[in-house]
């Protein structure tokens, strides 16, 4: 079973500080633009989804029950 996941998290998101909403999302999506052409053209997938690791794990353990016996 290969688990395959490329997250993208945005420090400047998250924090005490007050951001400019609108933008911090047009950044974002500036990334999230140039990080899924440079998947695409190595032919990784770049289906958006809200999955967090634990549940991409989960699937697996769900699918490969095996995989817990260590």
């Amino acid at each position: 079973m290969v688990l395959s996941q490329c997250e993208l998290e945005y420090l400047l998101s998250r924090g005490v500080l007050q951001r400019d909403r609108d933008e911090t999302l047009s950044e974002m999506r500036r990334i999230d633009t140039w990080l899924s052409s440079r998947l695409g053209a190595r032919g990784r997938a770049t289906e958006h989804t809200c999955y967090s690791k634990r549940s991409v794990l989960l699937e697996a353990v769900t699918a490969r029950p095996d995989l817990t016996s260590a």
